[in-house]
């Protein structure tokens, strides 16, 4: 079977779907969908990688100002070319640097003769809709189950406040589309890709760049570290059922949301 031969669910002699349970074992014990497309190395691919992240952190530092640079900071002017401030443009920076990474993203896809949607992994999933809604489940259950294993005790997450509209919807903006397209696109579709094609295999693959994804989110606790990782390894594994990057993308816009949802309100 081709990885995207078949994308809806499976069907008996007379072309009736036989059920969402066997479609939902298949895409447990089919052979695994993901096929690598990338003509990037695996180190090049990784060092690509570490260029577009210190690239999108310099142009979100130059445009609103070095306050907003993770890695820059002390290099970059005090004013940006935008000159805002307050929650508006802390949120409107953080989007621009998720829309600046995908940018990126996509333009490297396209270098050494690649093309967007092989090297994204971008293709309709195999299994069709049952992908989406079987992944977002289990994302839901894995990541909730871990968190209580690693924090009996349930603190709270941490919750976002404004009085400011606007900030409101940027933060929604990069919670839920800013931050899963551009992550899934670069951690997942183009690095694993590249990684799998190394000694490491797909499965080593799947563990650098979970930790490496992990690592982004050091200011956070260890416990939402350790989930994050968690979750990396299993969207990689969802990116090897599906063979499309589509599922990853889709489950972590629906976990964000609901974080996103549940944490943060307009205040005053």
């Amino acid at each position: 079977m081709e990885p995207h031969e078949s994308q809806g669910a499976p069907t008996d002699n007379g072309g009736e779907p036989r059920g969402a349970l066997i479609a939902l074992r298949r895409l447990w014990q089919d052979p695994p969908a993901f096929k690598p497309e990338t003509p990037w190395s695996p180190v090049n691919a990784l060092l690509a990688t570490g260029v577009i992240i210190l690239v999108a952190d310099a142009l979100t530092g130059l445009i609103f100002g070095n306050v907003y640079a993770i890695y820059f900071h002390r290099l970059l002017p005090d004013s940006g070319l935008l000159h805002l401030a307050g929650q508006r443009a802390t949120e409107a920076a953080y989007l621009s640097n998720k829309v600046l990474t995908v940018l990126l993203t996509i333009m490297a896809s396209c270098q050494f003769g690649g093309r967007i949607r092989n090297t994204l992994a971008l293709e309709p999933p195999r299994g069709g809709k049952l992908a989406y809604i079987t992944g977002v489940l289990l994302t839901f259950l894995i990541t909730f189950n871990v968190l209580v294993l690693l924090n009996p005790f349930g603190s709270a997450p941490e919750e976002f406040y404004t009085a400011d509209p606007l900030a409101w919807v940027l933060n929604g903006l990069t919670s839920i589309v800013g931050a899963p397209v551009s992550e899934e696109l670069l951690m997942r579709a183009f690095l694993t890709s590249a990684l799998s094609r190394s000694p490491l295999g797909y499965r080593g693959a799947a563990v650098v760049t979970s930790a490496l994804w992990a690592a982004l989110h050091l200011g956070n606790s260890w416990i939402n570290y350790i989930n994050v990782f968690v979750a990396g390894l299993f969207l990689c594994w969802l990116l090897w059922r599906t063979g499309s990057i589509r599922v990853p993308i889709a489950c972590h816009a629906c976990f964000n949301a609901f974080v996103f949802l549940t944490g943060s309100k307009l205040s005053g």
